[in-house]
Order: structure tokens, then sequence, then C-alpha cells
């Protein structure tokens, strides 16, 4: 947790992960009413890509720059 308060892409990460879910829970949860809804598997190819993105990034195999636009792009 230290770790990722201290980088960027982590913290990014993080944050877009839990915003990412609450989107899918709130298309769950009130259908029709949402206005970007996110199924489940919408979300679980995004949280795929994201996560292959930041493991890259933490194996400096792609810039910082790209792993956050993978990881923001929704």
């Amino acid at each position: 947790r230290i770790l990722a308060n201290r980088n960027e892409v982590l913290k990014t990460f993080d944050t877009q992960r839990g915003k990412m879910y609450k989107r899918y829970e709130r298309t769950l949860n009130t259908p029709g009413t949402v206005e970007k809804p996110l199924s489940f598997e919408e979300y679980y190819d995004w949280l795929e890509k994201a996560r292959t993105a930041r493991d890259n990034y933490l194996e400096d195999k792609i810039s910082k720059e790209e792993t956050l636009n993978i990881i923001v792009s929704n």
C-alpha cells in the first residue's frame, strides 16, 4: 500500500479499478439509469488489460505514459 501511494501508476490503477467496479455495480443494481453502463465482461476485459499494463510497467517493458493511457481508457 505504501508503494502504491508513492507510485503514480499503482495509485492510478487502484483508483481506476475502484471506479470501474462501481460503474459495474451501478449497472447491475440500477439497469437503465446509468449514464455509462458497464457489463461484467467489459469490466473484466478492462481489468485484464490494466493488470497486464501495470505488470509490464513494473517490469520496465512499457513506459509510464503508455501504462497510464491503458489504465485510464474506459
